[in-house]
């Protein structure tokens, strides 16, 4: 028998082989994008909060808003009025001012919780507003900041763990949830802490055969994310967040029916 005769057998024991190994791989990259869905319901949704702040001659008036799924983080029974004074307070200085009781508002847009209430401050001390609405049950929540005044106008900042507390001095250096760098760092977070998003470029990267076809697979998915997020901030269009939730899944199931296909030998 020659050396170089041709094994049909042997070709494909080595195709199936390959097969077996590239699917485990993929399977190995969404154990923990399952892992993280089983123990965070809102695995893909970033968990955030919004509040309004207009000064006023002798404090500040407060209005905080958040989708009803948030309050299922915790007891059905739980204080939220007592829970929003202590977590989301306003400062004259280092002193702390004394808020009235969060009033929870009976007609607000469906889906949302919105409450309410004032602080009065003491002094003339530039003011500062600090958020630890949901750190103590979560690390990545991300509280929106608005305020509003005569002086400055409208003003925005994202709090977040590492950074809870904004200035609203007007000499006070930006931060982390202010500045374009800052909104670049926690866009790399966004990424990088969702799993759906790792799974589903890494499925696509498995049907790359070079570094070019790399660059324009993951450059397509940035604008594509990059894209779809403008058009729901812009107001452009308002998906149902259950629908998208449920399509990002088919999305990465879909990527890898298409690998096990391709690698499979079919057309």
């Amino acid at each position: 028998m020659s050396p170089h005769r041709h094994d049909p057998g042997g070709e494909s024991r080595t195709r199936a082989t390959q097969l077996a190994g590239r699917i485990l791989l993929a399977c190995l990259l969404l154990i923990p994008g399952l892992l993280a869905s089983a123990t965070d319901s809102l695995a893909h949704t970033k968990s955030s909060s919004y509040s309004r702040l207009a000064p006023t001659s002798d404090g500040a008036d407060l209005r905080v808003r958040m989708p009803l799924l948030e309050l299922t983080r915790f007891p059905p029974d739980h204080d939220w009025p007592g829970y929003l004074a202590t977590h989301l307070v306003v400062r004259a200085g280092e002193e702390l001012c004394p808020p009235t009781t969060p009033t929870r508002l009976a007609e607000t847009a469906p889906g949302w919780a919105v409450f309410r209430w004032s602080v009065t401050c003491p002094g003339d001390e530039p003011l500062s507003i600090e958020s630890r609405i949901f750190a103590d049950v979560l690390s990545n929540h991300l509280h929106f900041a608005r305020v509003r005044d005569a002086e400055q106008g409208i003003r925005e900042q994202v709090l977040v763990a590492a950074s809870p507390r904004w200035s609203l001095a007007p000499e006070a250096e930006e931060s982390i949830g202010e500045s374009l760098g800052g909104y670049f760092l926690l866009g790399v977070e966004h990424i990088l802490s969702g799993w759906d998003h790792l799974a589903f470029v890494a499925a696509l990267l498995l049907l790359a055969h070079s570094l070019r076809e790399v660059a324009t697979l993951v450059t397509s998915f940035t604008l594509a994310h990059s894209l779809t997020l403008a058009l729901a901030v812009l107001g452009i269009l308002r998906p149902e967040g259950a629908a998208v939730e449920i399509l990002i899944g088919f999305s990465i199931a879909l990527v890898a029916a298409e690998n096990a296909w391709i690698l499979a030998g079919q057309d």
